[in-house]
């Protein structure tokens, strides 16, 4: 059933989280996402785990590259230090879970 507190609270949340999205999704905000995914699988909802982000998915992104003959090339290339996703993967993870909690309910009398 979905119209439990739970699941409204959850559906909220992840609502709020999709307005506000910041421009590189990093570890922090996957990780967010896959706590509202928690909500939405404590509040009843069937395996939105196809929903998630994928850890190979996440990668540091190169922050600073210097080019010289002199520089070693592992010194030369600077990486951050929070992991981050890509947005078309992320929004297209999104858009899924979006899909899926606005269909509509089976009723009863379909079972």
């Amino acid at each position: 059933m979905r119209q439990t507190t739970e699941w409204v609270l959850a559906n909220n949340r992840f609502e709020t989280f999709q307005s506000s999205l910041p421009s590189l999704i990093d570890e922090d905000c996957v990780s967010e996402y896959h706590a509202i995914i928690d909500s939405l699988e404590q509040a009843g909802q069937s395996d939105p785990n196809d929903f998630r982000i994928d850890a190979n998915k996440l990668a540091f992104r190169m922050v600073q590259a210097v080019k010289g003959e002199h520089i070693d090339p592992r010194v030369g290339v600077q990486y951050s230090n929070k992991r981050y996703c890509d947005w078309e993967y992320f929004c297209c993870k999104l858009d899924k879970l979006q899909n899926f909690l606005n269909r509509p309910e089976p009723s009863l009398s379909s079972r």
